[in-house]
């Protein structure tokens, strides 16, 4: 892991901050994760306005006013 990252790996417990210094895991399950939560947070807009790809979104509108809305 570059040293940059250990930041964003912390976490909090009642014995102290940690972080790790390797991901033990890799990052084998990224991709799916990332489309579970997409699923999950956008359910209300995927189909209606919004695709969600693999590493993508796209949100269509029919006008500026309802385009910010949507966003």
């Amino acid at each position: 892991m570059h040293p940059s990252n250990k930041e964003e790996t912390s976490f909090i417990t009642n014995q102290g901050i940690f972080c790790y210094r390797s991901m033990l895991f890799g990052l084998k399950n990224a991709r799916a994760t990332y489309q579970w939560i997409v699923k999950k947070v956008f359910k209300n807009q995927i189909g209606r306005n919004m695709k969600a790809y693999v590493d993508d979104m796209l949100v269509k509108s029919m006008t500026f006013e309802k385009h910010l809305q949507d966003l």
